[in-house]
């Protein structure tokens, strides 16, 4: 079973999961209510309104009993909370959207290979992790900010930012990026690190083995 995490670092947010909540109990409440209905039927009566299609008399009546109306409203309140809870713009193209998922897929891969997972309902899902980490701030309250290199963010945007602000002053190799930073990732996960920036775009291998923005 696949864990359920965080999909940025705003989360979804409460009002995003309340709207699809209340738009799950829709679809339910019109199939209960009617069983000639499916989602399938529904949703292409959806596609249709969406279009701009003239319904034909059986879609019609799919609609009216669906309640396509309220469905379409339901799914516009939720894209415009999934959007606000990503900090993205509503009118973004779904080619956007997409580049915009992968790149936060990249941040969260990189995030656990560390060992850093970012639960959804931490309390149900890791209770052990969640006691633990606890543990580890009360352990850490006081001590003081190291000094010298710059310290490793613990969040994985803030790492990817850092990682392309290092590499606009100049190329550099995994390993001694690595060395650059207090409590980075050695030169494997680095390696990685980088070349999930060149995979987006955001940096480039040279022929020596060394990246550069």
């Amino acid at each position: 079973m696949r864990r359920t995490r965080q999909p940025s670092q705003c989360g979804s947010g409460p009002g995003a999961v309340a709207i699809a909540e209340e738009l799950n109990a829709h679809r339910k409440a019109r199939i209960e209510a009617h069983p000639h209905l499916t989602f399938t039927a529904l949703y292409n009566v959806l596609a249709a309104i969406r279009a701009g299609t003239a319904l034909a008399p059986d879609q019609k009546d799919i609609h009216d009993a669906g309640q396509v109306s309220i469905l379409r409203a339901l799914h516009d309140r939720l894209d415009a909370a999934v959007a606000a809870a990503y900090g993205w713009p509503e009118n973004l193209s779904d080619a956007e959207i997409v580049e915009r998922v992968v790149t936060l897929n990249a941040q969260r891969i990189a995030e656990e290979a560390e060992g850093n997972i970012q639960w959804l309902r931490p309390e149900y899902q890791a209770p052990e992790e969640t006691r633990r980490r606890a543990v580890q701030t009360e352990m850490t309250v006081g001590e003081a900010p190291a000094t010298g290199l710059p310290a490793w963010p613990k969040e994985a945007p803030a790492q990817f930012v850092m990682l392309r602000s290092a590499l606009s002053r100049g190329p550099v190799s995994a390993q001694d990026m690595a060395r650059r930073f207090k409590g980075a990732p050695r030169q494997p996960k680095m390696a990685e690190m980088l070349e999930v920036l060149a995979g987006l775009g955001q940096a480039r291998l040279l022929g020596d083995g060394r990246f550069v923005a």
